[in-house]
């Protein structure tokens, strides 16, 4: 499924192939996807909305939202930052409990865990991608507002974007009869398989389902044109490097070659020699 958006104009809009490789109902704009990672970037946008608001700010310590929280340094854990996380500079390996998203484990539980980590870097000092620890922003959010960050989503994000078939848990997929069907490669065919429950527990990190429609409207937003719903200056904070983030994607480099990559707020930022490109993926 693909958008094209010039300025505030959706100039392509269009679904491709069938929903199941056993069946011949067609993807259109409105079928739904789990968009999986790319679903930081949406973290991101939300966090800087209430930054907008005055209720969070890039720099707020995460102790100063959840006293509870720890990592494996006191003294790494008071300096660790909103903008940190978003940045995957919290000085964490790489991944860390990644395979217990995938087991089911509550988040709660999995950010209790994190105290247990040994660091690799000091806060700051590095980038190392996170599911985890990307997804305490959602219990800060939660914490600030008193709202859940799923219902913050859908009040700050999808309502006024009118992503319409837009979701952030398991049960809004399953309801849904307009479902593009995960698939694996067996024997070398495409085999349907069941969607399952899981980084719904990371919901920050992975729990966005939408359409090409939600995702075109959104990259209306992206692209500066919805100042009702976040400004430009804010955008232009989500998209400013703040660490290096070597990648080993070799797509990367296919057509041009890239200069430097970074990691901005839910964003990666990759430069090429004449020109920025502003981008995240999702498995």
């Amino acid at each position: 499924a693909i958008a094209i958006v010039c300025d505030s104009t959706i100039v392509y809009l269009k679904g491709f192939g069938v929903k199941s490789a056993t069946g011949s109902d067609s993807v259109d704009v409105r079928t739904v996807f789990r968009i999986a990672s790319v679903s930081k970037a949406f973290a991101s946008f939300l966090t800087g909305i209430l930054v907008e608001d005055s209720l969070l700010a890039w720099s707020d310590s995460i102790i100063t939202h959840l006293p509870s929280f720890s990592l494996k340094s006191s003294e790494e854990t008071q300096k660790l930052t909103i903008g940190h996380v978003l940045s995957h500079s919290t000085g964490l390996p790489y991944h860390a409990y990644t395979n217990m998203v995938e087991e089911g484990v509550p988040l709660d539980t999995m950010l209790s865990w994190l105290k247990d980590i040994p660091l690799a870097t000091k806060v700051g000092h590095g980038y190392s991608y996170q599911n985890v620890a990307f997804s305490v922003i959602g219990e800060v959010i939660e914490s600030k507002t008193g709202k859940s960050y799923e219902v913050q989503m859908k009040e700050r994000v999808f309502i006024p974007l009118n992503m319409k078939t837009a979701s952030i848990d398991y049960a809004s997929i399953m309801w849904n009869d307009n479902v593009a069907i995960p698939h694996k490669l067996v024997r070398g065919k495409w085999k349907p398989i069941k969607i399952t429950d899981t980084y719904y527990n990371v919901a920050p990190a992975g729990g966005v389902n939408a359409s090409i429609s939600d995702m075109a409207n959104w990259m209306i937003a992206l692209l500066g044109n919805r100042s009702d719903v976040i400004t430009q200056s804010t955008l232009k904070q989500l998209y400013t490097p703040l660490v290096k983030a070597p990648s080993k994607n070799r797509n990367y480099g296919r057509m041009h070659r890239l200069s430097k990559s970074y990691y901005g707020l839910g964003w990666r930022v990759l430069h090429y020699p004449n020109d920025t490109l502003i981008y995240h993926g999702g498995y």
